[in-house]
């Protein structure tokens, strides 16, 4: 369970009103901008230390962070955790760039920053399936409530968030 310590602190560094315009081109009267609470490095510990708890039981062998909002997450998550993790690098009109070590047939645990539609993280899950990683489920620190669990689970995807917008909203 995520602190609300936590949630206050993320909420107070990066919780942005105004009007705004996501990367899918729809209007909100709200922002997340995740660069301001990840490069906190007492809200990144907090943050670390409770994916590490939800995680902990769960059987994987890496950790994958889509670049790069996932990324400073994933790497103090795997210095924690003592576990390996890659970088996926999605590029235009091409099939992502992998940056570290992996084999075809290890499960792999998804971290995403801002879950908003799913596209990003859809693509991911789908890509690393494709190539052999078998995709254990993907860890939003927030999800916006936006669709973006439902597009994951429809297509057979696990997903688990931190916390979700209502939470950052009411705290």
């Amino acid at each position: 369970m995520t602190s609300t310590s936590l949630i206050k602190a993320i909420k107070d560094t990066a919780f942005l009103e105004g009007d705004f315009t996501t990367r899918a081109g729809k209007k909100t009267n709200y922002y997340i901008d995740k660069y301001l609470f990840e490069t906190q490095p007492d809200i990144l510990n907090q943050l670390t230390d409770n994916i590490a708890e939800l995680i902990k039981d769960l059987d994987y062998d890496l950790i994958a962070a889509p670049a790069f909002g996932a990324v400073p997450i994933s790497a103090v998550l795997a210095k924690k955790t003592n576990d390996q993790f890659i970088i996926i690098k999605h590029q235009s009109n091409d099939d992502p760039l992998i940056l570290g070590h992996y084999s075809a047939g290890q499960k792999v645990i998804i971290i995403e920053d801002i879950l908003t539609s799913g596209k990003t993280s859809l693509e991911t899950a789908q890509y690393l399936s494709s190539i052999g990683l078998n995709v254990v489920t993907v860890v939003s620190v927030v999800n916006r409530e936006e669709g973006g669990v439902e597009a994951l689970t429809e297509h057979g995807f696990d997903t688990v968030s931190m916390m979700t917008s209502s939470d950052l909203k009411n705290a």
